[in-house]
């Protein structure tokens, strides 16, 4: 299930309440920053996961960096568990079931599967697919025409 409908009618349900536009406007700033947190943790496991694989051999250098990069993460991640609880607290405020229910914040995996289920469902929300992502590595897997590099953008088919 990819929560974009449930974040929609919670940003529904705030612009449609009798609240004061300024409070409307702060909350909806909060659910906005809250689901960028979720954005930048996706991007950060996403981009080292990109990294590490790139690793032809390791180092102390590189553990340093990963490390260090780890701890960025952890961070992270707990502003995920923040987050979490805001939107929840969100949804409370305005009368809305709650979208996150995450029932034991020490259950990490929990927290990460759901700032990737969010951030794919924005995604695939945002170009319009209907399809998860298991749905689309599936048909591209199938596929004869695989997705081809052109380094001159005058050679892009648009």
């Amino acid at each position: 299930m990819y929560l974009t409908k449930d974040f929609q009618q919670l940003t529904d349900t705030i612009k449609a309440s009798s609240r004061e536009e300024g409070e409307k406007k702060m909350l909806l700033s909060k659910l906005t920053a809250n689901l960028n947190s979720f954005v930048d943790y996706f991007n950060h496991v996403v981009r080292s996961e990109i990294e590490a694989a790139a690793v032809i051999q390791w180092s102390p250098m590189t553990e340093f960096m990963f490390k260090k990069r780890d701890a960025e993460r952890r961070e992270l991640h707990n502003t995920c568990i923040i987050a979490c609880k805001e939107i929840d607290y969100i949804c409370e405020t305005v009368g809305c079931e709650p979208i996150c229910r995450i029932t034991d914040e020490n259950d990490r995996h929990k927290v990460a599967e759901l700032c990737g289920i969010v951030v794919g469902g924005l995604y695939l929300s945002g170009i319009h697919s209907e399809k998860t992502f298991d749905k689309l590595v599936e048909e591209f897997k199938e596929s004869k025409e695989r997705l081809v590099h052109k380094e001159d953008i005058n050679d892009w088919e648009l």
